[in-house]
């Protein structure tokens, strides 16, 4: 402070000021709100000032202290009133001490606040369960995740399994088979698109068997299914099976929307010996992984005996030439009959089974399939999440969705205040304005399964000719606009190495995205034995979801396989002593840049890799297992992107840094102010 503020402070504004006082040095006394504080650029700790002579008098009134802090912004001074001024210290995104300091002033008490990486949240950012199509249920899913030690789990499961009202979205509620054939064409968005659906004939086995749509096998309007034919004079049942089929599997209910069946049956033989009708619907499985059904059965015999943990028989009673209304509650008969999982399964619906066996004559007219759901919509959301909710396990459940009537390729929508997509509101949307879509609501959005949604692998010049076509084509689009891309898939069309090619080429052209782990399991198996189990590290001071977007937005996340690691909360930092770090974009840098990787843990004989532009350009092996560190200097001129990976000493992926990225110009379109270094 210089001696005009001094006289200020001492003869102006200090009302306990005594004669001969000015030219004491002032003294602050601060109180921070925290010692510790996210260095991620938002997080803000609170600050009290206390302000004093020299003799411990206080200055009562002030103008603003000039506090300043040597990482982080110190904003929100207040003016010295009554001995005490206010202050905010709003982090950089640099780890380190930060000091405070003002002026002229003395500095004592909380002198100085730690700035350090949040705690790492193992979060799960893919996966499906009972709402989608697959054999997982939310409880099994959550038992895998506990067993993992993973801390959230996003689920996202596929928008039209939640059947809105509204929006476009198609809903198959049965089948009365007034298109007069096993197939017929639904209408579906966009306008003048359809949908196939139809019976499709598993079996076919019986003698002289016959199956078609004819009036005279009608309940309702002009048409109905009659099936028909002999067994082969063997003791061996002869099958005669259709299963209803649609893509996408629009046959699908969860039962958490409260699901009923209804359809009608006859027969003109009665319940004849050696002749059998079979309504069957597959749920979920259970908790070992076995799917649950339920039989719906006309037979001269008895089943029940066959009933079991994964099994339960209804009887039905068909008199001769007389239509029965067959009713039932789809989701209380799950949560009778399945109670390990309950509601939270779905029922596929439906598949039909005429058998006969010697030489009996099985012969049934079937009509008007119908099921329908209580809850839908937004509301079976709200069910969803109050279901998870009330799971007696660790993980934290949060509920976005997946964007899915794009063919095969989807967007996921993290952010729970994000609504389901109104697909109805344009015939017609290019990716990027559903991306703007859910911007709009404050969500991110990542880019699914950028090889497709099948799991076999093609040849090798296949995968290659893919990775420079997902190059060119999400280069030229900037990924539509997408925050995050799905990058660490063991297997998925392509494997790994394509998945990572193509995001260090995007990042080489200029294209800033979050590489993100991926899971989008469906079915109900070991999580260890899954292949694409990895997850994604995100650093935050509080566990809550908009501080986790937020991290997954700038990029300040790494991701990897759990399994590899004893504590599976694995701490990583990507650092430049200019002040960047993961995730960040340095534009202009024209001198060497020292970088610093560091890992909370490695085991003996891991290698610790430096990428540039996806080049392994450095490799360390760690001599012991514990924490890890190197350093290492790099060239940014030209335009470099810099990550690290870790492998085990088996050569398995355990886990990748998100980049820092250097360009010599700004990218066209700029850089996100959360993409850029804050020390």
């Amino acid at each position: 402070m210089g001696a005009s503020l001094r006289s200020a402070w001492a003869c102006g504004l200090i009302v306990l000021c005594a004669a001969g006082a000015a030219e004491a040095a002032p003294r602050l006394e601060i109180e921070a709100g925290a010692d510790t504080l996210v260095a991620d650029g938002v997080s803000t700790v609170p600050l009290t000032v206390h302000a004093y002579l020299e003799d411990g008098r206080p200055i009562w009134v002030g103008p603003a202290p000039e506090l300043e802090s040597s990482l982080g912004e110190i904003v929100d001074v207040s003016w010295i009133i009554e001995g005490t001024a206010t202050a905010t210290l709003r982090a950089g995104t640099w780890p380190g001490t930060a000091a405070l300091t003002a002026g002229d002033f003395v500095v004592t008490g909380d002198t100085s606040v730690e700035l350090v990486v949040g705690d790492p949240v193992a979060t799960t950012l893919h996966l499906h369960a009972s709402f989608s199509e697959g054999k997982g249920t939310m409880t099994g899913q959550s038992i895998e995740a506990e067993a993992l030690g993973v801390d959230v789990v996003w689920w996202t499961d596929h928008d039209f399994f939640y059947y809105p009202d509204e929006g476009g979205y198609l809903e198959v509620s049965g089948d009365d088979f007034e298109s007069a054939s096993l197939t017929r064409q639904i209408p579906y968005w966009p306008a003048g698109r359809e949908r196939t659906l139809s019976w499709e004939t598993l079996d076919w086995e019986l003698v002289w068997g016959y199956s078609d749509v004819l009036t005279r096998a009608a309940h309702t309007g002009n048409f109905g299914w009659r099936q028909s034919g002999w067994g082969d004079g063997t003791a061996t049942w002869r099958y005669q099976t259709h299963k209803l089929s649609i893509h996408p599997a629009l046959n699908i209910k969860p039962l958490l929307a409260q699901v009923d069946l209804r359809f009608f049956a006859r027969t003109p033989v009665g319940a004849a010996p050696d002749a059998e009708l079979w309504v069957e619907v597959e749920l979920s499985a259970g908790l070992d992984g076995q799917t649950n059904t339920l039989h719906f059965y006309h037979s001269s015999l008895d089943y029940s005996y066959l009933e079991g943990p994964h099994d339960h028989y209804e009887r039905l009673t068909l008199p001769r030439w007389t239509w029965t209304e067959v009713q039932a509650d789809l989701s209380e008969l799950a949560r009778t009959w399945f109670p390990d999982t309950g509601d939270d399964q779905h029922a596929e619906l439906v598949t039909v089974k005429v058998r006969a066996r010697e030489w009996g004559m099985a012969a049934y007219d079937l009509d008007d399939f119908e099921w329908t759901q209580e809850v839908r919509g937004e509301h079976l959301r709200d069910d969803q999440r109050a279901f998870l909710d009330g799971l007696p396990y660790s993980p934290r459940h949060l509920v976005g969705s997946e964007i899915s009537l794009f063919g095969s390729t989807h967007l996921n929508a993290f952010g729970s205040w994000v609504p389901l997509t109104p697909y109805a509101e344009h015939d017609e949307w290019s990716l990027a304005e559903v991306v703007d879509f859910v911007h709009g609501y404050g969500g991110v959005v990542s880019y699914n399964h950028m090889f497709g949604t099948s799991m076999p692998d093609p040849p090798e010049e296949e995968r290659a000719a893919l990775v420079v076509e997902q190059i060119e084509t999400l280069g030229a689009a900037g990924v539509y606009g997408c925050d995050l891309l799905e990058v660490g898939y063991r297997r998925r069309t392509g494997l790994l190495e394509d998945f990572l090619a193509v995001w260090d080429a995007l990042g080489e052209d200029g294209v800033v995205i979050t590489g993100i782990g991926a899971n989008d399991l469906h079915g109900q198996v070991s999580w260890r034995d899954w292949q694409n189990r990895f997850v994604t590290w995100i650093p935050v001071g509080q566990e809550v979801e908009e501080e986790l977007l937020r991290n997954l937005a700038r990029g300040a996340v790494w991701f990897g396989d759990p399994v590899a690691f004893a504590d599976p909360k694995v701490s990583a930092t990507l650092l430049t002593a200019g002040g960047a770090s993961m995730g960040q974009v340095v534009v202009g840098a024209d001198t060497a840049q020292q970088v610093t990787f560091g890992v909370s843990y490695v085991g003996d004989g891991w290698t610790v890799r430096l990428l540039e532009d996806g080049i392994p350009t450095e490799t360390w092996v760690a001599p012991a297992a514990g924490p890890y560190e190197v350093s290492t200097a790099i060239d940014p001129v030209g335009g470099n992107v810099v990550r690290f990976d870790v492998h085990t000493a088996e050569g398995q992926p355990a886990l990748f840094t998100n980049p820092i990225y250097f360009f010599d110009v700004e990218p066209e379109g700029g850089v996100r102010a959360d993409r850029l270094p804050a020390p």
